[in-house]
């Protein structure tokens, strides 16, 4: 068996290879480099091995290949076939002398070239066709037989607007590759998007580790130290990672089922579905106890960006809380217009552009001319002023050029129907809902989203005991189960939110909840959106409504650390405060315990 592939038993070697590809040869090189360091700060002895680099020859070797060369061909200059060779030579060279070795003796290795090079090499040089297949058949076989990379990390320069067909032809070979190898690879993209060291992070947090994924039933996450076995548990504990194995429940479907009616029929991805709540929490709490990344060893959320378990605790959901809620008037009036001005556009750049051009933003002062002024010039200048959270439609029946003159305006009329003090007035949260829903634009979805986003208001003081499920949502849930048993979407998410504890407590999962407050309705629906999106990779054997397939927004790395603050009615904040200053302690204690003894002796 060679050091680099599985044993009998199906456990994975010790011994780890990682690539970076891409078009940018100086940039996976460098990031190859800076990976290979923080392996090594980790605890994982590794070994950087620059394949793109000619110095792996000696001098006087590549004379020699350079004049055996020009003496069978005095007339020609540097050919493509004589370079493509050359450096197929050299990465083969640098496989058998020193790759293999370093994996035999369980030293994980870092390499900025795979034999995916010498296919986009050849095409760009214009080596012929049946020149170059023999040479990537050569080189394939060298790298085949010392066992396939734990990950390729692909370097690609981001793309906006537009797709990756448009870009140069070694972009366009690399894309094949990279869409060809999903059997035969783990591929994570990695956007030129910051510097070497943060970028080498961003790799980091996506390496598949292992390939253990937290969706399979046979792996659960526990703060503990792992009791994994050998020399392969050792490493994952250098990395960070709390692994503890567990046989696979033999009744998972029917634990879970006994919380639910009979003719409701859960999937596999009903499991998921709490693995994936407890994972995402998880990384909520490591991320905001000040822990280095990667925050999870899953492949899945380490790539693509998923929103937390809690919707209160997104970025955008806190900034709402903090900055617009309750900063200014606490009138009906007041909460209402600057909530649902900052929820039409769902962006903080957009709120602080207002801000920062019309000072506090109040109905009192509200002028559609100045507001409808910034926001046309910021377009002009070409920013973007709607997130991409959702798809915001025009305010139909309102007269306005641009979309949103039209939203503004829709604003004004819902302030002029009194619709603030209706809503106030209204007996619960579904009254509440069904004004909002009686006007223009107000779908289901949107409606929904707002009511409960002017909820986390003082003004508005509604019981959490009504939900609508969006079109995720209810993607997820046919993921969820095969047979929906003659309940609605919305009756099936009251179902799983009582039965939470109880779910997690038969998985044999440690759920951290948000300080004892429980996932509400809202968070179950939104829990079911994103294990839509995570089913497509983890479960792509599972469809659901919609037919999507891919996730197309990638985790971006952000260093800036936030302070979070709920709706002061929950009572939530004085126990995060009690919980951040317990952390800034320990840290205190751990750093006086590191310094220097300043006794004499």
């Amino acid at each position: 068996m060679s050091p680099v592939s599985m044993g009998n038993t199906g456990r994975r070697r010790r011994a780890r290879l990682y690539v970076f590809e891409g078009v940018d040869q100086s940039l996976r090189a460098a990031l190859a480099e800076a990976f290979a360091r923080l392996l090594e700060q980790k605890g994982i002895s590794c070994l950087y091995l620059p394949c793109q680099k000619r110095e792996a020859m000696s001098e006087g070797e590549f004379m020699g290949a350079e004049r055996t060369r020009s003496a069978r061909n005095p007339a020609a200059g540097s050919g493509p076939v004589s370079e493509q060779l050359l450096d197929t030579a050299l990465r083969i060279r640098r496989i058998e002398t020193e790759m293999r070795s370093a994996l035999a003796s369980g030293k994980a290795v870092v390499t900025d070239s795979f034999w995916w090079s010498i296919s986009v090499d050849g095409r760009a040089r214009g080596v012929p066709k049946a020149s170059l297949r023999r040479m990537v058949e050569i080189e394939r076989q060298e790298w085949d037989s010392s066992g396939a990379p734990d990950a390729i990390f692909l370097v690609r320069k981001p793309v906006r607007g537009a797709s990756r067909s448009g870009q140069g032809g070694a972009e366009r070979s690399y894309d094949e590759l990279s869409r060809g190898a999903g059997l035969l690879y783990t591929v994570r993209d990695i956007d030129d998007e910051g510097t070497v060291d943060e970028l080498a992070t961003i790799a980091l947090a996506r390496s598949p580790e292992a390939l253990l994924r937290v969706v399979s039933p046979s792996f659960t996450f526990d703060k503990q130290p792992s009791t994994v076995g050998g020399q392969e548990g050792r490493e994952l504990d250098q990395l960070g990672f709390g692994f503890v194995p567990k046989s696979q429940p033999t009744s998972v479907s029917r634990d879970l089922s006994r919380h639910l009616p009979q003719s409701l029929r859960p999937t596999k991805v009903f499991e998921t579905y709490w693995r994936f709540a407890a994972e995402r929490q998880e990384v909520f709490f490591k991320r905001l106890e000040g822990t280095s990344p990667p925050w999870t060893v899953d492949p899945i959320i380490s790539e693509y960006r998923f929103t937390n378990a809690y919707r209160a605790a997104d970025r955008v959901s806190q900034y709402l809380i903090r900055n617009v809620t309750y900063r200014g008037a606490q009138t009906v009036e007041e909460v209402f217009f600057r909530t649902l001005l900052y929820k039409f556009f769902n962006k903080i750049e957009t709120w602080n552009l207002l801000e920062s051009a019309l000072g506090e933003i109040s109905f009192a002062s509200y002028d559609f001319q100045r507001y409808d002024q910034v926001l046309t010039q910021a377009m002009a200048r070409g920013e973007k002023i709607y997130s991409a959270a959702y798809v915001m439609p025009t305010a139909r029946g309102f007269d306005s050029p641009r979309k949103h003159g039209t939203h503004l305006r829709l604003l004004e009329h819902l302030m002029k129907e009194q619709v603030p003090q209706r809503m106030a007035d209204a007996k619960d949260l579904r009254a509440a809902f069904e004004v909002l829903r009686s006007y223009p634009m107000m779908g289901d979805f949107l409606a929904y989203q707002y009511v409960n986003d002017l909820n986390y208001s003082a003004v508005y003081n509604f019981k959490e005991d009504f939900v609508v499920p969006g079109p995720g949502a209810r993607d997820g849930i046919r993921k969820c189960f095969e047979d929906l048993g003659g309940l609605t979407e919305s009756q099936i998410i009251e179902q799983v939110a009582n039965m939470q504890e109880a779910a997690f407590e038969d998985l044999g999962i440690r759920f951290r909840s948000l300080w004892s407050h429980r996932l509400q309705l809202i968070d179950c629906q939104n829990l079911f959106c994103e294990v839509d999106k995570y089913s497509r990779v983890a479960h792509p054997d599972v469809q659901g409504i919609s037919g999507r397939t891919r996730i197309k927004q990638h985790y971006r790395y952000d260093s800036n650390r936030m302070e979070y603050w709920f709706p002061p009615k929950w009572g939530l904040n004085e126990r995060v405060a009690a919980y951040m200053a317990s952390l800034r302690q320990q840290g205190e204690s751990q750093r006086i315990e590191l310094m220097p003894s300043t006794r004499g002796g």
